[in-house]
């Protein structure tokens, strides 16, 4: 079967959460916060192949998700980033964002991925942060906790 056109959802990777922690040291009883932000998400990219000639890949499972990133740790600790999901495409594949799935006619749309290994990101994924710095708001805080 020869598919050469094809419809699917890309989502990017949800960045990790953060995290909050306390810092616990000896001679320091009352320390600050120290959590670390969490990872980034992963990307879902689109890559020229000249091995591949269809869609059929993407026409069994056009869901394209990539992988989430870990949450933040104590200590400054930040998470470890989502992997890209990579997805191989035909050389002259033409992308379009929904809803309009048709460029305006007056538009010729370029080709996106002309090239073997020339890459089209399609989606980015997220960071979640904590603050990089802690007020003097939240080491009081801290404080008052401990």
């Amino acid at each position: 079967m020869f598919v050469d056109t094809v419809k699917v959802q890309a989502r990017a990777g949800k960045g990790g959460n953060g995290c909050i922690a306390f810092s616990h040291e000896p001679f320091k009883p009352k320390g600050g916060p120290c959590g670390g932000d969490g990872g980034k998400g992963g990307d879902v990219i689109l890559q020229a192949d000249h091995d591949i000639n269809n869609l059929i890949a993407q026409y069994y499972s056009p869901h394209l998700h990539a992988k989430d990133g870990r949450p933040g740790e104590g200590k400054g600790k930040t998470g470890r980033g989502g992997k890209k999901l990579i997805v191989k495409v035909p050389c002259g594949t033409l992308v379009w964002k929904l809803p309009t799935p048709k460029p305006p006619p007056e538009e010729a749309a370029p080709p996106v991925a002309k090239r073997e290994m020339q890459k089209y990101a399609v989606a980015f994924g997220r960071t979640t942060r904590v603050e990089d710095e802690p007020s003097d708001r939240d080491v009081a805080a801290a404080r008052a906790r401990s």
